[in-house]
């Protein structure tokens, strides 16, 4: 797996013309695309926008992008094959494993031993639509920041 920082902060390093945070390839999945370098769309804070669930359009280089150019990504444990050396998904995104965001989370929550839970919702889960954006359960939850009115 390819391990990815998905942030919007400014990057720590670049190493081979890629930017880096720490130890982990930066990405950014939310800004707005304002250059391109050796084939690549970066946003303005130096990092490769990318799609977590945009469709792949086209594949230039080996790699797959979205009608815009962000770099197809997919978060995954495992991948299904390589190719010149890059873990893919069954869906042909880049396999990547997100570096921090969960263990960050844990820590800010539960660090002094609070005791508690966290619930980290999806909205398919095993082909099966489970969150609603109403509490009638007919507008499915598509994106990031649809309101949550009912989970089945």
């Amino acid at each position: 797996m390819l391990l990815v920082n998905n942030a919007t902060s400014e990057i720590s390093n670049v190493s081979g013309g890629r930017p880096y945070k720490d130890s982990a390839l930066a990405i950014d999945s939310a800004s707005a695309i304002t250059h391109t370098h050796s084939g690549l769309k970066y946003a303005a804070n130096q990092r490769i926008v990318a799609s977590l669930t945009g469709p792949i359009t086209h594949v230039s280089g080996g790699l797959p992008f979205t009608s815009d150019g962000r770099l197809c990504v997919g978060v995954a444990t495992s991948f299904d094959y390589v190719s010149g050396s890059i873990p893919f998904t069954a869906a042909g995104r880049i396999a990547v494993t997100l570096a921090g965001v969960l263990p960050e989370l844990i820590t800010s929550l539960f660090g002094a031993s609070e005791q508690g839970a966290i619930y980290i919702p999806m909205p398919v889960v095993l082909g099966t639509q489970a969150l609603f954006q109403d509490s009638a359960g007919t507008l499915p939850v598509t994106a990031d920041g649809d309101p949550d009115g009912l989970t089945d």
